[in-house]
């Protein structure tokens, strides 16, 4: 639970398509254009329609909500020093992933030749 670097460009994930999406039991792996993967294994939030969002730490059901998602675009990645991560995508919703513990690794972002890890 480090957070994120103060001078973190996370640009890179933006205009890149979500083009599936590999659940596991203690992980969810995001597969995005331009080589990019996003292994989640911390609490997050997915927003399913422009009322309601799915919060649940239990995965792999957790995943679910995430499924409207592929084929999305993400529009605009932001990160905080305390690590939370927010990706909007071109369909509105959104995806927040949390730097919530300690003893693990909350998420695991690598692009062709150059690895961001939260721990």
């Amino acid at each position: 639970m480090y957070g994120l670097p103060k001078d973190i460009d996370l640009r890179f994930l933006e205009q890149n398509e979500l083009q599936n999406i590999s659940v596991g039991k203690y992980a969810v792996i995001l597969n995005f254009e331009a080589e990019i993967t996003m292994t989640i294994q911390s609490r997050f939030v997915c927003s399913v329609d422009e009322r309601s969002k799915v919060v649940d730490e239990k995965l792999p059901s957790s995943a679910s909500g995430m499924l409207a998602l592929v084929g999305d675009r993400v529009i605009k990645a932001d990160g905080c020093a305390n690590g939370t991560l927010k990706l909007t995508f071109s369909s509105g919703e959104y995806l927040v992933v949390y730097d919530d513990d300690p003893n693990y690794e909350s998420y695991v972002i690598t692009r062709a030749g150059n690895t961001v890890v939260v721990v």
